[in-house]
């Protein structure tokens, strides 16, 4: 399966204040507050959803499309066009739309659609930006939906979509509940929850949900079903709590496996063990994996796109 990963290409300047926000709320005034937070020099991390997600997929071994304006001048976002790109790279199995500038995830959307190519709508944290006509747009048929337990609701609300009707437009609806794990849903099937994957030891929290994404749609790549994919999806997630940065920690297959088999039991997580075995065989590291995958970006000012 050949991914394409559309969406905005950025750095992550991340800090901490040595204690958690709960610590210095009151409750009751919630509506009213007023505080000062004391941080640590902030520290730059290659970031965003598109690159996050890339990295993720090109860690487990698969040569992803990662499609973005990134420079200075990185006004062109909603100008990128697909077809053209098809014509430089050769054809796609799956477009993931990530966050971005509202107008290019709503354009790479209907260019899915009328190309004819699957698609994945992964508004995330952009749910809060878009319109009701926008939010519509991106559930034109996605074969998946990601959202997590917060989006899930404001997907409802912003779309004026119940979660039926929501539902009976998107394949399968995939949503994460942090520590509690992730649910899958379709239309007129009982949901499946799948659990987590408890990390060894959380420093970050700032892209495990793309993590998990990535180790999704790795395995169904790899032939895997929803259930599976969930529990890779939940294994890569736990590498990714445990390192400071999105985009900072490394895969491997026996450790993955490992993280497994604690979490399922051996019998229930084989077929997934045994394609790690071969991720492991074929990538003996991240870097080496994502050394191989392909980044198409485009100036605002260049209509070529560039390798």
């Amino acid at each position: 399966m050949r991914i394409a990963v559309t969406g905005s290409i950025a750095s992550d300047q991340m800090t901490s204040c040595g204690r958690t926000f709960a610590e210095q709320f009151i409750a009751e005034c919630l509506d009213k507050l007023s505080l000062t937070f004391s941080t640590n020099e902030p520290k730059v991390h290659p970031g965003s959803a598109a690159g996050n997600l890339a990295f993720g997929l090109g860690s487990l071994g698969l040569a992803p499309l990662l499609i973005g304006a990134a420079g200075t001048d990185v006004a062109g976002r909603r100008t990128i066009d697909l077809r053209q790109l098809l014509e430089q790279s050769g054809p796609l199995d799956l477009v993931v739309v990530s966050p971005d500038d509202p107008e290019a995830m709503v354009c790479h959307t209907r260019q899915c659609v009328e190309l004819g190519i699957p698609f994945v709508a992964a508004p995330s944290g952009q749910l809060a930006h878009l319109g009701r006509a926008q939010v519509r747009a991106l559930l034109a048929g996605p074969r998946l939906l990601f959202t997590n337990a917060y989006e899930s609701v404001l997907i409802q609300e912003r779309s004026g979509w119940t979660e039926q009707q929501v539902l009976g437009r998107v394949g399968t609806w995939v949503t994460t509940h942090g520590a509690r794990g992730s649910r899958i849903v379709c239309a007129n099937r009982l949901p499946l929850d799948v659990a987590a994957v408890p990390p060894r030891e959380a420093a970050e929290p700032t892209g495990a949900g793309d993590a998990f994404r990535a180790g999704f749609l790795a395995a169904i790549a790899w032939g895997l079903g929803p259930v599976d994919a969930a529990r890779l999806g939940g294994a890569v997630a736990s590498v990714a709590l445990e390192s400071a940065g999105p985009q900072a920690y490394t895969l491997r297959g026996d450790d993955l496996a490992g993280r497994l088999r604690c979490a399922y039991g051996a019998a229930a997580v084989q077929p997934v063990v045994a394609s790690l075995e071969h991720f492991a065989h074929t990538a003996r590291t991240s870097k080496a994996s994502i050394a191989r995958a392909s980044s198409l970006t485009r100036s605002s000012c260049d209509p070529r796109p560039s390798r």
